[in-house]
């Protein structure tokens, strides 16, 4: 081997031969997601990442089911990615996004039949009897989604309201859909779900989300690292110039740690557009959009930059092979209206 005496330039290679399939410990290009964790997660805000080799290793470090979990759960279904997660400080006086379920109904029905939701894509349902009454049902909907950890959010029932708040306080928990489907409910039972704007399909998004955090700090602190492929949380106009110009200098000449970011976002095509000319520009940063993606933007972008950091691990010319690529784990459009036109495709292309 080379000692560090040794100053010869040159290109030196070795062929490990039987060296069996690479382990998630052993892979090189590191893939670092960034977003908030749980009030339990050992992680410090603001800190050096922490390896996460799997779901019970995310769960401890920043709480099952917080913003960054989700993140990472995409992240690890990635075969062979080399996982850090890493957390900001949140917003102070940052306030959790909520949206609602209210169930309306007659004492008793003629038939059975069953309730059905999703929430940022992870689709909840479960029976009616022909005597459940309206707060029984709200409980039961209320008891069901708790008893999903996995969930970002959490949901408290006051008589026949079920509020669901997102686990992570702060303006992304806007971004979280819920979705109702009630073809199969007796004609007795009604449901109405409250929240911020409606989406296509009878959803809407979570709303009175706040805050924002500022991601300096924790760029600062993972400066002498290098990550090759990066997942932002962050999409905000705030956040992202810092970004760019934190990959930027990271890639100075006199610098040399080349990386790579990667956001998401689930709005219109003019605010996907705007973002991408006005807030980044950038060459280092790669934004994901998702007209009403169900699936929250961190997750797709987490799920994304993990594949980037496997593949171009392999082939570093690997993105020729990603058009038409699917993503696996993110929610798929249920709203023909929602899926980018061939038009829409090419705007999209040209502003990128």
């Amino acid at each position: 081997g080379f000692t560090s005496a040794f100053k010869v330039p040159g290109i030196y290679m070795e062929t490990v031969f039987g060296a069996g399939e690479i382990s998630n410990a052993s892979a090189p290009l590191k893939c670092l997601v960034i977003g908030l964790k749980g009030s339990t997660g050992t992680i410090t805000n603001d800190g050096t990442p922490k390896l996460a080799l799997s779901k019970n290793d995310v769960d401890a470090i920043v709480q099952v089911g917080s913003e960054a979990a989700r993140m990472a759960y995409q992240a690890l279904s990635e075969s062979g990615v080399q996982l850090w997660i890493a957390c900001p400080t949140p917003a102070g006086g940052a306030v959790a996004a909520t949206a609602t379920i209210t169930i309306t109904s007659t004492p008793t029905h003629a038939a059975t039949g069953e309730w059905r939701y999703r929430i940022g894509g992870i689709a909840l349902s479960g029976a009616t009897s022909t005597t459940v009454t309206q707060n029984a049902l709200a409980t039961a909907i209320g008891a069901a989604v708790n008893a999903r950890t996995e969930l970002p959010v959490t949901a408290t029932v006051l008589a026949n309201v079920v509020t669901l708040t997102a686990k992570c306080a702060g303006i992304r928990g806007n971004q979280y859909i819920l979705m109702q489907d009630t073809t199969l409910l007796p004609s007795t039972i009604s449901s109405a779900i409250a929240g911020g704007a409606s989406v296509t399909g009878g959803g809407v998004v979570f709303t009175s989300g706040a805050g924002t955090e500022d991601v300096t700090a924790l760029l600062s602190t993972i400066s002498s690292t290098e990550y090759a492929r990066i997942a932002f949380a962050q999409n905000d106009t705030t956040n992202l110039p810092i970004i760019e110009t934190w990959l930027n200098n990271q890639a100075a000449w006199d610098v040399g740690i080349l990386q790579n970011g990667v956001v998401g976002l689930n709005t219109s095509l003019s605010a996907a557009t705007t973002l991408a000319t006005v807030t980044m520009n950038a060459e280092r940063l790669q934004l994901l959009a998702m007209q009403n993606g169900e699936s929250h933007p961190s997750e797709m972008a987490a799920r994304w930059t993990a594949h980037r950091s496997v593949f171009e691990q392999i082939d570093p010319a690997a993105s020729s092979q990603y058009d038409g690529f699917a993503l696996t784990g993110i929610a798929p459009q249920t709203q023909d209206g929602d899926r980018w036109t061939t038009s829409e495709q090419d705007t999209l292309l040209n502003n990128g």
